[in-house]
């Protein structure tokens, strides 16, 4: 069925880590970067968000060797087209 992810090993749960710290505290910089700059905050963090979905993607494609199916292609095209939405669309 799957890959046991239990059994990764230090190496695995170093790079998780490294990935939830980096993650973790990227969209709370950038949120308050862009809050002092302007009320543009919900803006940012759902374009954040889209950026995140993609990039889990991509992680998952290049790290964990998963295949993606039509429907998860489809879905990150979705968010990369809301996200062009959500930033380039007159306000």
């Amino acid at each position: 069925m799957g890959t046991d992810r239990s059994a990764t090993g230090l190496l695995g749960a170093s790079r998780a880590g490294l990935l939830l710290l980096v993650d973790g505290r990227a969209p709370r910089l950038s949120a308050r970067r862009a809050a002092a700059a302007s009320n543009e905050f919900g803006r940012v963090l759902a374009a954040y968000g889209g950026v995140f979905i993609v990039g889990s993607l991509l992680w998952a494609v290049v790290f964990d060797g998963f295949n993606p199916d039509r429907f998860d292609l489809a879905g990150a095209i979705v968010c990369l087209m809301g996200i062009g939405v959500i930033m380039y669309a007159p306000h």
